[in-house]
């Protein structure tokens, strides 16, 4: 979670100009930060009157968005409310704010800003020259039947040749280089052109 640039992005003044009056230094608080990040910031609160009862609302625009990490408490001179703000995409709302029990609110407007995505340029001199075709991916065409069967039969010979000694060891020699060729063929040749 990060701190926001300003420490007091929004400023509340109550019962300066009269009993449960509410003021606020900014109309819109303009928050612009990275997409899907959590951030704190702080609102001030300052009281010029009696201790008072204050309780913050986002609008249902952007309330998925606020949470206050704490709230419904009493001010007696100054008080900070922490916010954490999630940016998701561009939202507009706005926070409320009940003082006296519900005597009176007012709210200042939230633009919330999510960082625009910092696209990477390519520089298209720095791509392959020649023919796309030429450096396409090599496809294996399927194996005949004849040649599956006879690495079958060169596959026995060469484990029984190791295993026991019932096929003779020049059979078993020739078996496994008939086998590596039939393997080698099978996985390179598509790759030489």
């Amino acid at each position: 979670m990060k701190q926001a640039k300003q420490e007091f992005p929004q400023q509340i003044v109550l019962n300066r100009r009269r009993f449960n009056s509410i003021e606020f230094e900014n109309r819109c608080v303009k928050l612009q930060m990275g997409r899907d990040q959590d951030y704190t910031f702080q609102i001030g609160v300052v009281n010029h009157g009696e201790p008072t009862r204050i309780y913050l609302t986002a609008s249902p625009e952007i309330q998925d968005s606020i949470r206050f990490l704490h709230n419904d408490f009493v001010v007696a001179t100054n008080a900070v409310v922490d916010v954490v703000a999630h940016i998701r995409m561009r939202e507009r709302g706005s926070i409320s704010v009940t003082v006296g029990y519900g005597s009176n609110t007012g709210s200042f407007d939230v633009d919330l800003v999510a960082d625009a995505v910092h696209a990477i340029e390519v520089n298209p001199n720095l791509g392959i020259p020649g023919n796309p075709e030429k450096y396409r991916l090599a496809t294996h065409t399927p194996m005949p039947v004849a040649m599956k069967a006879i690495g079958a039969l060169m596959l026995v010979f060469t484990v029984l040749t190791l295993v026991t000694d019932l096929v003779p060891a020049v059979i078993g020699a020739v078996s496994a280089a008939l086998l590596l060729a039939i393997v080698i063929m099978y996985f390179l040749l598509p790759h030489v052109r």
